[in-house]
């Protein structure tokens, strides 16, 4: 009897175990991944969140925490966590959820920011005098509705309906950048509850 009571006892310690560990790999993998499933980002906090100016709003500064993956070997994969407005913005900008992620898509992409801790950037080389250098790789992966609120910061309203949206990125002799972006396709903001907009276009 006492030998059945402890092979209960660790069968009951050792799947409560697998279940832990499942819950925390669940909850670590925050990310959309729409394709190339074995490559994840980078999760949130591992990377330092970036401050973006806005351009023609002086002082007015969107802090993106983000995360990068290298997706099947090709794509330059960034995916936004979340938005935080540090300064004296526009209240009309920041009242357009959509245009506070589309800027700060735009922004993080034009900064090239660092992929990894020791600060690689992935973005076209600066080319020879009067020559582009584009470079069409780079995609955002994100929620495709968010909404405003927690912690005063804008962020996807669940993390199951995503948003894929591909871009080219030039960068002339001169060291201005251009952002094009392809459109995205994700899924709708149905069942996302009120206050969420869509941001996938």
């Amino acid at each position: 009897m006492k030998t059945f009571q402890l092979r209960l006892l660790a069968f009951v310690f050792g799947a409560f175990i697998l279940f832990a560990a499942g819950s925390s790999a669940v909850q670590a993998q925050t990310a959309c991944l729409p394709d190339c499933f074995n490559d994840d980002f980078t999760p949130k906090g591992f990377l330092d969140p970036i401050d973006l100016e806005v351009p023609g709003q002086p002082g007015c500064f969107l802090r993106v925490t983000y995360g990068y993956r290298l997706a099947c070997g090709i794509w330059h994969d960034f995916y936004i966590y979340d938005i935080e407005v540090i300064g004296e913005c526009n209240g009309s900008f920041l009242a357009d959820i959509n245009a506070v992620v589309q800027t700060a898509t735009t922004l993080l992409f034009m900064s090239n920011p660092p992929v990894d801790k020791v600060g690689t950037t992935v973005g076209p080389p600066k080319p020879a005098c009067g020559e582009v250098a584009c470079v069409t790789n780079w995609r955002v992966i994100q929620g495709a509705c968010w909404q405003f609120g927690v912690n005063e910061k804008y962020f996807a309203c669940e993390q199951t309906t995503c948003c894929l949206q591909p871009y080219q990125i030039c960068r002339d002799f001169c060291d201005n950048i251009t952002v094009t972006s392809f459109g995205g396709f994700g899924g709708s903001c149905e069942s996302s509850g009120p206050g969420c907009v869509p941001v996938c276009n």
